[in-house]
């Protein structure tokens, strides 16, 4: 279940760096600020929310999570 858990959060962590980065790019065309507040809020609502289903022992899939290990 660990295993499973650490998958699921690495996974998280890479598409949300992903999402920062291409954020980043936007700031040039002004779009991007807004875009990375969201993710900033999105990104710590979204661990607290993984943090409380892991201390549960249910798996949480995180939104907008690409999955590039399985």
């Amino acid at each position: 279940m660990v295993d499973t858990h650490g998958k699921e959060v690495i996974n998280f962590q890479i598409s949300f760096t992903i999402w920062i980065v291409s954020s980043i790019i936007l700031v040039f065309l002004l779009i991007g600020i807004p875009i990375l507040i969201m993710l900033a809020i999105l990104q710590l609502i979204f661990i607290i929310i993984g943090a409380i289903k892991a201390d549960s022992g249910v798996l949480f899939h995180y939104p907008m999570t690409i999955r590039f290990i399985k």
